[in-house]
């Protein structure tokens, strides 16, 4: 009972720096959160770029507006730290990982953390089967509700890349 999605865009401007955009949408039931909504911004330097192996270091601000089911609705000027990773373990297999922390700037000692591992194997030019591991921690849950929360997922993934 959790869904989550967003989009991230990188833009170059140098060999190994770039300027990053980001915004997430979420909702999980488990965690009483209807959404929460974020949108920000940073840097992120390319440690690793090769054919097989990219690991991208990145860092900035964001913004995050929660709204909770129970009529609690939280703003927050937040930054944010983490990593991209990701390996072709073969020409149809790859591995990712995603890890994000936000430490709260308007409420200091609070934080929260993503952490994404997935693989994918092509199995035609579009389709994919994918496996992911999803796990999300929160310093402030709403009352009565769990600090940490898994979402372990299998499912088919159609591209329209070309």
């Amino acid at each position: 009972r959790a869904v989550r999605g967003g989009w991230s865009y990188d833009h170059n401007i140098a060999s190994r720096l770039f300027f990053n955009l980001l915004n997430e949408y979420e909702y999980d039931q488990f965690q009483n959160l209807d959404l929460r909504f974020v949108a920000g911004g940073g840097l992120g330097f390319h440690a690793i770029k090769s054919e097989r192996t990219v690991l991208d270091i990145l860092g900035g601000a964001d913004f995050a507006r929660e709204n909770f089911s129970n009529h609690i609705t939280r703003n927050s000027a937040e930054i944010y730290a983490g990593d991209d990773f990701s390996y072709k373990l073969s020409g149809i297999t790859s591995l990712t990982q995603a890890f994000r922390i936000f430490p709260n700037l308007t409420r200091t000692g609070e934080y929260r953390m993503s952490f994404d591992l997935g693989t994918a194997t092509t199995l035609k030019k579009f389709l994919s089967w994918q496996v992911s591991a999803s796990d999300r921690y929160l310093t402030n849950p709403t009352f009565g509700r769990q600090r940490n929360d898994l979402l372990l997922t299998t499912g088919l993934r159609v591209s329209f890349a070309r």
